[in-house]
């Protein structure tokens, strides 16, 4: 016996399966135009129905199941190859921003306390960001037990590892916790390279952006979305604190951190897109009418 599903409460019936059929004879029932059934079927075949359901729900009504007067399907197969593109627009600033920290981190680190810096407590704050970020990496190595890298390690330095090679291991948002396990001095060292932002913005925005790095790698919904963590909005950046949920707030920090070229690249590949695909609405991701003012021009 499954001692998990029988440990859960209430009603553990399963919904039933659907055919590609029957899930366009669903919509239809709720109101969705299909002009193209053929288009439709093929369409749900590789890209299923559960992960579009969170498209249907936008072009619901309020408090039911039924779609907005005029909603088609062409409208979902719109909204997800929007949100596609402008994951991978926005994973190009993502990567090298990434890479960026974790080479910063490792340099700075390393340079004033040592290539055993990762296991010397005292260097870290006093927050418990630190011992969760041991005790993941130490998981994570038991399970790479196979990884070159790890062998050559554990055979010729007993299985301890320099901070360039540990900082390798991590994620994104571990990344963004390791600088966030730092004390307040070192932080202020390193946010030197980030054009001297203030070290607590710094700390949020990693965060938050790793989280949107996560969205974009497992193909995660964009259109119309509120985003979390919220961000803390510099007053430089003139923008309603209110709407610090959005994808642009988000994008509004992501170009600030970005190179140049890279930031430039951006604003212009979304210019052509809002120009030239008439279902792109960057109002659908929290953009103002001047977002190109705001994007270029907020910088330091």
């Amino acid at each position: 016996m499954n001692t998990f599903a029988s440990s859960l409460p209430g009603n553990s019936v399963l919904k039933p399966p659907m055919t590609i059929t029957q899930q366009l004879k669903l919509l239809q029932s709720r109101g969705m135009r299909i002009n193209d059934h053929l288009l439709a079927e093929t369409y749900l075949q590789s890209n299923h129905y559960y992960h579009l359901n969170i498209y249907f729900h936008k072009f619901m009504q309020l408090n039911c199941d039924n779609f907005i007067p005029g909603t088609s399907f062409n409208d979902i197969i719109n909204a997800n190859t929007n949100d596609s593109w402008l994951r991978r627009e926005l994973s190009l600033l993502l990567e090298p921003l990434e890479i960026k920290l974790r080479s910063f981190l490792a340099y700075y680190l390393a340079i004033n306390y040592g290539s055993d810096v990762f296991y010397n407590r005292s260097v870290f704050n006093e927050k418990n960001y630190y011992d969760r970020l041991q005790n993941n990496l130490f998981n994570d190595l038991r399970k790479r037990q196979k990884d070159p890298v790890i062998i050559h390690h554990k055979n010729k330095y007993d299985g301890k590892f320099p901070i360039w090679v540990i900082i390798e291991f991590f994620s994104f948002n571990q990344t963004s916790k390791l600088f966030s396990s730092l004390k307040t001095t070192d932080q202020k060292s390193i946010s030197n390279y980030f054009n001297g932002l203030n070290e607590d913005f710094l700390g949020n925005w990693f965060h938050a952006l790793s989280v949107l790095r996560n969205i974009c790698a497992h193909f995660g919904y964009l259109y119309k979305r509120k985003h979390n963590p919220k961000l803390r909005l510099m007053p430089d950046f003139n923008w309603d604190k209110n709407k610090n949920d959005e994808l642009f707030a988000y994008a509004l920090i992501l170009c600030r951190l970005s190179e140049n070229s890279n930031r430039e690249k951006f604003i212009y590949n979304l210019s052509v897109r809002t120009s030239k695909e008439s279902s792109f609405s960057l109002d659908d991701y929290g953009f103002p009418s001047n977002w190109q003012e705001y994007l270029k021009n907020y910088f330091p």
